[in-house]
């Protein structure tokens, strides 16, 4: 790169030329480390910057970044290095721009400053440009430039070209001509236009070169300016501006779509939009300000239209969505109370104020709306009342802004429409008053006193626990700030417990609960409060002694501090205040005193170092706690009870446990039991307690003869049955553990559970089964005692999964296996043989039980574990002829024995095959012990069907049967063959063996013929039938070959005449003739010297029928080893 500086003298005009960067190769084809990939010089801005005079300029080179400056003289001041994570098998290009430092419209920005991108390959980045003045210690001024926060955004192919479009956005062209929009604020894709229908020019550069640089350059036919992009076609020039926020708008009113109109505006208005794109400032005030106008006439514009156009039959549908459209924008731009008095009055006189306040009622609750007219806010009020939503206006009330409303009209559409909850809202938020409620309900239920009727009074209820707890009634929120809130609490305090009558506001008459002052009670109010709904207030003050508030020692009156009505209490003057109205009157219920007694025996515990009472007082308590009036009050008040009992000992312990047993308070007995270490007593309850349930619910336990096959059904959940512990087998299992040391307790235990034994593992067999194993063995044979064998089963079954675990200390006795054993074989036969040879094989009750049930095959397994195989085939001879016999004297077929003595003959040659060849047997005919075997197999075979081939020819037996042995004869002849295939000597000797034996003189070879005929026809097919599938397959894969190869021959056409990259034809009539030459050349077997030419007019089609030049491919980045058609790529990835 040369750069010439030129002026004028008063010679001449001269001229003088720099060498920036690189070396003198004129003429030379060298491409390398020196090539200028792309450069900018750093145009002057709106805002005065040091560079401004300097000519600074960025140059990219294939390694290297380099900014310098050309004026006064030529000077580098930064260099960066390509990183080597770029794509090293693509073709290298590279791009850099700047755009100047411009004047800063938001507030707080004087300035932008200079920016700076570049690109290599598919990353781009970007730096921030500051510039000083630095002083040296000669005095001479100097400027240095500073490149801050880098940042990186990654493409997914190639970068040939890269600008500058404004301030916030960068557009990139990339190597398949797509051109993205780049955000410069969060670098990220704000939008994509594919420009390939565009053909965007190129011009060659580096043709030829070694350095892998890229060959095409658009730096003359893509530009941006001013939001604005040009770009030069193959036979077009193309112009682009971006659409700017009110062109959205604008042409979306044109078209008449007001209610996406509406819409673009409020997601603009909010920026929940690409804001640069639209030319929007990124600031919020900014942004509001620019915009609120022009929306509300949008919002007035479309109103218009929409009732102008329609008449009063419009589509619901549309004037449905309009308004929430119109409703959402309103919100978003917290717009004026005229508007929604507009839009109230076209509804409305167009017969759809039922639909506007439907609309209207969504973003009062959620709060986005907190303001409306006063019109439309009377006329909100008396159109709810009208159609009965009571409670959902007074929601929407407690949801509105309070300050911005008619108070006077407020209120008096509150009483008149006795919108309570409203009203005490009101009160509370916006006249700062928590009396007042209170007030107006001791009131009402004074002069109703007579009445039935109380719903607007119950409200008082909630109301206090919510102001006592800090929340504001009746929407849940914290009352803020605290010191209101806290001011609230003591109001409500002071009415409550203030001892006597109070007039409020100041200067009134006092509020007498009763006409007769003299007989009026003390703490009246609270008083009226409980004799009206005891259990509602006390709950209300339950949640209230969790309050900090009522720390404090002593009782206040802040009366003297200018707060009248405001009174510090603590909890003790809360319980004694209680105890006190208790006391003295007798018309509360024994309801109402069980209440009382609950209250006390809850926070008692709770709070022992503020609540002092005396024994005499908790003794009291307990008693109210036992003599609740109502069963379902029973178990509120055994909870309340062992709370009580948690931290209050009662000198009168003999007599409180047989007034718990008289109520039922077992939960509280088990508590005491358990205190005293009195396990046995545990036990006893639990079991009587269990008992009384079952004769109740008419359980039975004598269910041996369930006709339910499955072992797994639970009988009664625990939790139905008896819920006073929390894991029964935990409660036994601690009472075996602590009686350990105490010979005679753990016999009493043991000799309870014995006679119970029944009913404790009924519910729970496998859990007892593990405790009792390890902490008292004797007791499993209590089992046995148990009639149902569903929890026998699984009682066993965890005692033997223990022992097969290694988790027991002891061998299980013999019983136990039997007894599980036996109930294997009815529950889950097919584990049977597994648990006998794990549990030590045959032998003692086991090999008797085996006997007894006929376990044949589970014998022979274990007799073959041991090594005992001669033993083990013998059982299965013995088994196979006498059920074969049974079978032909009986003579009826069953199916099941069939399959049995199919399965005895495969588990007998599958004991074979673990007996030595080298083994001689005991008899003297010269086998092995393993030929001995398999001809006693042959022979009960063979005998079998000689006899059953008997009785059918006389007609005796059926044909099946002769089948199935048959089938068993041909088998054991076709495993004999298989076993003794690699020794044919082997077979012969028994085989022979087999015909010479004096057993079986009554068997000769005739009789054996008809079934060694198949099976020897049987073998001498399989080869053939091998053939004939081998021929088969190998034709078929000969025709699809053949298809294959003809259809790859066939080929296509491309869709269009034309490259789909470069526009030139590559087939039809108008095709270059230099085609014609190359072809004519091929075909006599020219050599063409020149392989340029051949190798320009080369085309590639794909199955998509999109074609191309080869060598444009190449150009596009598409490699010979891996092709692909990059049009259908691009619609790929933009579908992804």
């Amino acid at each position: 790169m040369v750069s010439h500086q030129g002026g004028r003298t008063v010679v001449g005009y001269y001229s003088k030329a720099s060498v920036m960067m690189g070396k003198r190769q004129l003429g030379s084809q060298f491409y390398g480390s020196h090539a200028i990939l792309a450069f900018s010089m750093l145009p002057v801005g709106t805002f005065p910057q040091l560079t401004d005079s300097m000519g600074v300029l960025a140059i990219l080179t294939p390694e290297a970044l380099i900014v310098v400056s050309t004026l006064p003289s030529l000077q580098m001041y930064f260099k960066l290095g390509r990183s080597r994570s770029n794509d090293s098998s693509q073709p290298l290009t590279g791009s850099v721009a700047w755009y100047p430092a411009t004047s800063g419209k938001s507030p707080g920005n004087g300035s932008n400053m200079p920016l700076l991108a570049y690109c290599w390959q598919n990353v781009l980045s970007l730096f921030e440009v500051s510039s000083e003045t630095i002083t040296d210690s000669f005095g001479h001024d100097s400027v240095i430039m500073k490149f801050e926060n880098r940042r990186h955004w990654t493409c997914t192919e190639s970068i040939v070209s890269m600008r500058w479009l404004n301030s916030k956005i960068i557009t990139v062209l990339t190597k398949s001509q797509r051109l993205i929009f780049i955000g410069k604020d969060k670098f990220k894709v704000l939008s994509t236009v594919d420009l390939i229908s565009k053909h965007v020019k190129s011009t060659p550069v580096y043709e030829g070169n070694e350095a892998g640089l890229y060959t095409q350059s658009y730096a003359n036919t893509f530009k941006a300016l001013k939001s604005n992009v040009f770009i030069l076609g193959r036979s077009s020039f193309y112009i682009g501006t971006l659409n700017g926020w009110a062109d959205v708008l604008f042409s979306a009113i044109k078209d008449g779509r007001y209610i996406e109109a509406l819409e673009d505006a409020r997601r603009q208005f909010q920026g929940d939009c690409d804001l640069a794109l639209l030319g929007l400032p990124q600031n919020d005030q900014l942004r509001h300000e620019l915009m609120y106008d022009h929306i509300v006439k949008i919002l007035a514009a479309s109103l218009n239209y929409l009732f102008e156009e329609a008449s009063n039959t419009a589509n619901v549908d549309l004037l449905e969505r309009f308004l929430v459209t119109a409703l959402h924008t309103c919100a978003t731009i917290n717009s004026g109370s005229e508007i929604y008095e507009e839009l109230y009055d076209r509804y409305s006189s167009n017969g759809h104020e039922d639909l506007f306040f439907a609309c209207l009622e969504t973003p009062l609750l959620n709060e986005q709306i907190r303001v409306i007219p006063p019109a439309v806010f009377h006329r909100l009020v008396e159109y709810y009342v009208a159609k009965g939503n009571g409670e959902v206006l007074e929601d929407l009330l407690c949801r509105m802004d309070l300050s911005q409303l008619d108070i006077d009209l407020t209120l008096r559409l509150c009483r008149q429409h006795h919108l309570t909850d409203s009203l005490v809202y009101i009160w509370n938020v916006l006249l700062h008053d928590y009396v007042t409620p209170v007030f107006d309900a001791i009131r009402r239920l004074k002069n109703l006193k007579s009445a039935e009727n109380y719903d607007d009074i119950d409200y008082v209820f909630p109301y206090i626990s919510y102001i006592l707890t800090g929340r504001q009634y009746p929407t849940d929120r914290p009352i803020e700030p605290n010191d209101v809130a806290q001011s609230a609490k003591l109001n409500i305090y002071y009415v409550l417990f203030n001892g006597g009558a109070i007039s409020y506001p100041s200067g009134t008459e006092k509020l007498h609960v009763i006409e007769n002052v003299a007989e009026e009670p003390s703490f009246p109010y609270l008083y009226i409060l409980l004799e009206h709904d005891s259990f509602r207030l006390l709950s209300s003050l339950n949640e209230a002694l969790e309050d900090e508030l009522l720390n404090e020692d002593e009782v206040t009156s802040l009366q003297n501090s200018g707060k009248p009505y405001e009174l510090k209490v603590n909890r003790q003057y809360i319980v004694d205040v209680l105890l006190g109205i208790f006391h003295q009157n007798d018309g509360f219920t024994a309801k109402d005193r069980t209440y009382l007694a609950v209250f006390i025996a809850r926070n008692y515990p709770k709070y022992t170092q503020f609540i002092r009472l005396s024994d005499s007082i908790l003794n009291e308590v307990i008693e109210d706690l036992c003599s609740y009036p109502d069963d379902e009050m029973k178990d509120e008040c055994e909870l309340s009870l062992q709370s009580l009992l948690s931290v209050y000992r009662p000198a009168n312990y003999d007599s409180l446990i047989a007034m718990f047993e008289s109520c039922g308070f077992h939960n509280a007995l088990f508590n005491i039991y358990r205190s005293e270490n009195k396990h046995l007593q545990i036990l006893e309850m639990w079991v009587k307690e269990r008992r009384a349930t079952n004769k109740v619910l008419n359980v039975d336990y004598s269910d041996e003869l369930s006709p339910s096959p499955e072992p797994f059904e639970e009988s009664l959940p625990s939790f139905q049955v008896y819920h006073m512990f929390e894991s029964i087998p935990a409660m036994l299992k601690e009472c075996l553990r602590r009686t350990a040391s105490n010979a005679v307790s753990h016999a009493q235990i043991e000799r309870l559970i014995e006679e119970n034994f029944d009913i404790i593992i009924r519910d729970y067999p496998e859990e007892m089964a593990e405790i009792f194993s390890i902490e008292s063995p004797s007791l499993n044979a209590s089992i046995f005692r148990v009639p149902d064998c569903r929890y026998k089963y699984r009682y066993l079954r965890q005692v033997t999964q223990m022992e097969l675990t290694g988790r027991l200390p002891y061998k299980v006795p013999e019983e136990l296996d039997v007894g599980y054993a036996s109930l294997l074989s009815r529950f889950d036969h097919d584990q049977l043989a597994s648990f006998v040879t794990r549990v030590g094989g045959i032998q003692g009750r086991m090999q008797e039980f085996l006997e007894q049930h006929q376990e044949v095959e589970i014998i022979a397994q274990a007799y073959e574990a041991e090594g005992k195989f001669k033993e083990a085939v013998t059982r299965i001879v013995d088994a196979i002829d006498s059920l074969g016999l049974q079978m032909i004297e009986s003579s009826l077929y069953s199916e099941a024995t069939s399959k049995r003595l199919l399965s005895l003959l495969e588990l007998g040659f599958r004991v074979l095959k673990g007996v030595s060849d080298k083994e001689n047997a005991n008899a003297g005919s010269g086998l092995t012990l393993s030929e001995s075997l398999l001809l006693q197999l042959i022979e009960v075979s063979v005998k079998l069907f000689v006899i059953a081939n008997e009785r059918t020819s006389s007609k005796d037996v059926p044909k099946e049967l002769l089948k199935i042995f048959k089938r068993l004869t041909q088998t054991s002849f076709t495993k004999a063959l298989a076993e003794k295939q690699d020794c044919s000597d082997s077979f012969l000797r028994v085989f022979y063996e087999f015909l010479n034996r004096s057993s079986l003189k009554v068997t000769t070879l005739a009789d054996v013929r008809p079934v060694l005929n198949e099976i020897f026809l049987s073998y001498s097919h399989d080869e053939v039938i091998l053939n004939l599938i081998f021929k088969l397959l190998n034709d078929d894969i000969y025709k699809d070959l053949i298809n294959w190869e003809q259809l790859k021959l066939q080929g296509w056409s491309p869709v269009h005449i034309e490259c789909e990259v470069c526009g030139k034809k590559i087939w039809g009539p108008e095709i270059s003739p230099s085609n014609f030459e190359v072809w004519q050349d091929h075909k006599l077997g020219v050599v063409d010297e020149d392989q340029k030419i051949e190798k320009s007019l080369q085309i590639c089609v794909f199955q998509c029928r999109h074609g191309y030049h080869t060598k444009c491919l190449e150009n596009m980045g598409v490699t010979e080893q891996k092709k692909y058609c990059i049009i259908c790529e691009v619609e790929k990835k933009a579908d992804e």
